[in-house]
């Protein structure tokens, strides 16, 4: 007869246990579950209350991400509530049950945000601490009375919390003590839980983080033409048209302005141009500045069109919107300083020939043409511009004396535009 009743004991506490699993199997919902009612530990003997609901909210899912664990549940029982614990498993959310800390979960305690709401006072709730010997249980308690519920959501929340370093999920037991200090947070175990008012879980899980990946490669835009748009024309020729020609006359400066440039880059540092060419050339005679033949002549001092004493060939650099981020250096940059001349809406004026070609009519503009870097191996450094766009314009004038040899003059002028990126 003792044997069935032993019998009867044992049947009847599996019994309990088989339906306290059921009822927490039944709230598989991530993140939030909600049930209420009565529960029984797996020691037999000691029941607590359900929470009405309670839900565990992280900023992040990635694993191993560093995030915010915000924590909130509504009592079930208007019991004084001086302790909450909040212990973090890998096995399940079932209070009572061996608890083994999530891999590689660590629960920060520095940067707590102190219950609120439900009738509890943040004021009250100045304490948190570890519990056990784990990374994963935390402990508020209150450094006054206990409070009483108010039957709302009472919230509070932990920053800096590293979330578990494998996919999958993980667990969370929230559960409510009378007393306040360290009465219950010293004792607690995940086997030991004391004599909890509320108590409930909440599940949730880590995912793998989806990487995003979206290239930009460097940008460089430069192109330099003679014609209408971009890409048309790479000719220009200076004088007074004449029977079909433009011929150079001792008598005045000739010029042209067709010469167009768009220069466009997303270089984090700059975008620099660089000129090479040598000056206006007929077999071994020469235009250039002081009329002295020889290539290595220097004409580093820019000159202005108003000069008509000597043989002279140059150009400058301007701008077709004020406010331009490029950088024209000197002796091209018209002797304004770095920002160059802004020609606007209204570049200098040439009659004579057509509308931009022939006699330069403005009054004096400054040229510049230095012999040695532009043909040198590495040329002449013609200007700089950060990341964006800008237009420009490069004129070029050419004066004669009358005692200037005749013959077809040319110069090859070529413009390299690179980023540093």
């Amino acid at each position: 007869m003792k044997q069935i009743k032993s019998n009867h004991r044992s049947h009847l506490s599996q019994s309990l246990y088989a339906v306290k699993k059921f009822l927490y199997a039944s709230l598989g919902t991530i993140g939030v579950l909600a049930f209420a009612g009565q529960m029984f530990f797996a020691s037999g003997v000691q029941a607590y209350t359900q929470m009405a609901s309670r839900s565990v909210v992280i900023n992040s899912d990635v694993i191993s991400a560093s995030t915010l664990y915000t924590i909130t549940f509504t009592p079930n029982t208007s019991t004084a509530i001086g302790t909450i614990i909040i212990d973090f498993c890998n096995t399940d959310p079932i209070p009572g049950d061996t608890c083994t800390a999530p891999t590689g979960f660590n629960l920060s305690i520095g940067t707590p945000t102190y219950p609120t709401g439900g009738g509890l006072t943040p004021a009250n709730w100045t304490h948190v601490t570890a519990v056990g010997a784990t990374n994963s249980t935390a402990g508020f308690y209150t450094n006054a009375a206990a409070q009483t519920p108010n039957g709302t959501a009472v919230t509070m929340a932990l920053g800096g919390v590293t979330n578990p370093s494998v996919v999958g999920s993980f667990y969370a037991r929230i559960l409510t003590y009378n007393a306040n200090s360290t009465t219950e947070t010293g004792a607690y175990t995940s086997t030991s839980i004391g004599a909890p008012v509320d108590a409930g879980g909440a599940a949730l899980y880590i995912t793998s983080s989806v990487v995003v990946t979206a290239k930009v490669q460097e940008q460089l835009t430069f192109c330099l033409f003679t014609g209408a748009s971009c890409g048309v024309g790479n000719t220009i020729a200076l004088g007074l048209l004449t029977n079909g020609s433009y011929i150079l006359d001792a008598t005045h400066t000739y010029g042209d302005d067709n010469t167009q440039f768009s220069l466009s880059t997303n270089a984090l540092h700059s975008v620099n141009v660089q000129a090479f060419g040598n000056i206006l050339t007929s077999g071994t005679n020469y235009i250039e500045y002081n009329g002295v033949s020889g290539m290595g002549t220097l004409a580093t001092t820019a000159y202005t069109n108003s000069a008509n004493t000597s043989n002279q060939f140059g150009f400058l650099v301007g701008t077709h919107a004020a406010g331009t981020t490029m950088t024209i250096t000197a002796p091209y940059n018209n002797g304004v300083g770095a920002g160059g001349l802004n020609f606007g809406s209204s570049p200098p004026s040439f009659t004579g020939g057509t509308a931009t070609n022939g006699q330069l009519t403005t009054g004096s503009l400054t040229f510049g043409f230095n012999i040695a870097n532009l043909s040198s191996a590495t040329g002449d450094q013609l200007l700089t511009m950060p990341a964006g766009g800008a237009n420009g314009q490069i004129l070029f004038i050419a004066v004669i004396t009358p005692t200037t040899i005749p013959g077809v003059y040319t110069s090859n002028m070529m413009f390299v535009a690179t980023g540093t990126f």
